[in-house]
């Protein structure tokens, strides 16, 4: 078993390698989702029985494969033009993103973003009979969009769902709330327009740490007397209160318990130890993606 990462791709994929002795660096072609394709090994793997299926290296890559590799790559971006002035002159309400040629040549896929569905049957038609194989239209979501074409987010690296990411997880603004962040679009929205992914890597820490806590804003008891929360300071491990006297002040968890009318010291405040900061999106979760993709084969 094998890494290998895919020409033009920046993450890496699991691949079967079979009976084939494969080198780190060595050129192969894999069967990726879009038909054969190029990829270069990036790693080699102990060899595992957890029962996954896992798409196979077909064979390594020779000087041929090479040749017609940068052949496809310029017949995909010609391709790429065509299809963008044919759908404008056809008035198609459709954005093209991208472009992936098989590297046999038997396969040309086009990705696009839409607001709704759309005939692209004309359309077909011609890409079919200009370039003699078979097309591919392939709707796509803004956060897929964003994955294909990369870039930079804000924090000035490049974007975690092009770099690394293998699925979209649900992110929601109630996990920008939890951090405390401002609730500006600028702030929380990434290059597609969504929800930054990044949301999430914090968010159990977070919520961890402010589970069983009186909320921002309500009354709480300390042992300096009664107060109201203002904030919660998950990395500086505090709860900053400001008392009835109007001096704010940070507290163990420990020590702060929510407010009590009858005038008893309040429930104690039940602390989790605080789980470790996860690296990244759990693969498991679904993607935010349109309804399902709408595709035509011409052959």
């Amino acid at each position: 078993m094998v890494k290998a990462v895919a020409l033009g791709q920046r993450k890496s994929e699991e691949f079967d390698a079979g009976t084939l002795d494969l080198r780190v660096g060595e050129t192969v072609i894999v069967d990726a989702e879009h038909g054969p394709a190029l990829a270069r090994v990036s790693e080699i793997l102990p060899e595992t029985e957890d029962g996954s299926s896992r798409p196979k290296v077909i064979r390594s890559a020779g000087s041929e494969d090479l040749s017609r590799a940068r052949h496809n790559e310029e017949r995909a971006r010609e391709a790429l033009g065509v299809c963008r002035a044919s759908a404008m002159r056809r008035n198609l309400a459709m954005k093209l993103v991208d472009v992936e040629a098989a590297c046999d040549g038997s396969r040309l896929t086009f990705f696009f973003t839409a607001e709704a569905r759309v005939d692209f049957r004309e359309l077909v038609r011609e890409l079919a009979g200009r370039y003699r194989t078979r097309i591919e239209m392939l709707q796509i979501g803004v956060r897929d969009a964003a994955k294909k074409l990369a870039g930079a987010g804000v924090c000035g690296r490049e974007l975690c769902c092009a770099m690394f990411l293998g699925s979209f997880a649900t992110v929601s603004i109630k996990m920008a709330k939890d951090q405390c962040l401002a609730l500006n679009d600028a702030k929380v929205s990434g290059v597609c327009g969504r929800l930054k992914c990044c949301l999430r890597y914090e968010h159990d820490f977070y919520s961890s740490f402010s589970k069983g806590l009186p909320k921002i804003g309500k009354r709480c008891h300390t042992p300096q007397g009664i107060g109201r929360v203002t904030r919660h300071d998950p990395i500086g491990g505090k709860v900053l209160v400001v008392l009835d006297e109007g001096r704010e002040t940070p507290f163990e968890p420990g020590e702060v318990r929510r407010f009590d009318a009858s005038g008893g010291q309040g429930t104690p405040t039940v602390v989790d130890e605080a789980p470790e900061e996860p690296d990244g999106i759990s693969d498991d979760a679904s993607a935010d993606v349109p309804p399902d993709p709408s595709t035509n084969d011409v052959n």
